[in-house]
């Protein structure tokens, strides 16, 4: 009876251990101003959060998470983000880190099974330096009196009677 109570016990303890939140899928979403990262699990997560200097960068730690089938590093090269990066941070949990060039305005937050980090970024320049974001006015159709005028055409020309 000692023995029996002691294994179940042990595969008690050991199932205890194993995270159930497999992180399946990491999303970017870039909405010009705002850069938004999904990491995608297989349940409604939970975490925590901090930031660090030099470089600056944010990290949260999901628990009772495991890393599913998500590479390791993403270069995201988005002023101010440059990469993110996910690491086993114990048994249970993975650590997300994204790091920036400076310290940008952000958030985390959860939805359904992802963790979403918001993250206000720069505006892209186009090679001649002027805003991608902006969009350009529609274009405006010529007016009537713009348009040249139709040129005789002898087939279509109005017969006269003789």
């Amino acid at each position: 009876m000692g023995i029996s109570f002691s294994l179940l016990a042990f595969c008690g303890a050991l199932l205890a251990q194993t995270p159930s939140n497999k992180l399946e899928k990491v999303l970017l979403d870039d909405e010009g101003t705002k850069l938004r990262i999904k990491i995608r699990g297989s349940e409604p997560p939970t975490f925590t959060q901090s930031s660090l200097a030099e470089p600056p960068r944010i990290v949260v730690e999901i628990s009772d998470a495991t890393l599913g089938e998500i590479a390791a590093v993403y270069d995201v090269d988005r002023a101010p983000v440059t990469k993110l990066t996910f690491e086993k941070a114990d048994a249970t949990s993975v650590r997300a880190t994204v790091t920036f060039t400076k310290e940008p305005k952000y958030s985390v937050t959860t939805k359904d099974n992802d963790v979403i980090i918001e993250i206000e970024v720069e505006k892209r320049k186009t090679p001649d330096g002027t805003d991608s974001t902006k969009k350009d006015p529609p274009p405006t159709r010529p007016k009537v009196s713009d348009l040249p005028p139709i040129p005789d055409d002898p087939d279509t020309a109005p017969v006269s009677e003789k």
